[in-house]
């Protein structure tokens, strides 16, 4: 049976090489034949579809790094990147680094328009949130709490 590795490897036509990083996914560079390109793939989790959507779309808004985004036969979802060389934050950080990172995420939230709530944000269970304030009665915030969910 293929690995994970290998399946990426002979789709993406690319040398990978695994980065070690601290979060859930999985991460890859390389140089793909496919691509034509150094390439930059991560691998989410088979019930992490709604952020690996979020990240390829919010992605997509701001940059023109999305190659593909698939599901494999094991059920990981895949996303490709045109590979960046990403500068690390200094280990101090000046006021004028802090005010240049600060303006970075706010122009961030401004450009990025969240994809649509239906497909990446799970339904509302109003039916529940009723029964969960009902359990709060005896709460001197009882009053708003209903007001709030109305």
């Amino acid at each position: 049976m293929e690995s994970q590795h290998e399946t990426l490897v002979r789709l993406l036509q690319a040398d990978l090489v695994p980065i070690a990083h601290v979060s859930f996914n999985q991460m890859y560079t390389g140089y793909s034949r496919r691509y034509g390109t150094v390439i930059f793939v991560k691998v989410f989790g088979p019930d992490r579809e709604r952020k690996f959507r979020t990240e390829q779309q919010v992605t997509a808004q701001l940059t023109n790094r999305v190659l593909a985004g698939f599901q494999l036969a094991s059920h990981e979802w895949v996303l490709v990147l045109r590979d960046w060389q990403l500068t690390p934050v200094p280990k101090t950080l000046t006021p004028a680094l802090v005010y240049q990172m600060g303006r970075l995420v706010s122009q961030f939230h401004r450009a990025v328009q969240l994809p649509t709530i239906q497909n990446l944000m799970p339904v509302l269970d109003f039916d529940g949130m009723v029964a969960r304030v009902d359990r709060l009665e005896t709460s001197p915030h009882y009053s708003e709490l209903v007001t709030l969910l109305q």
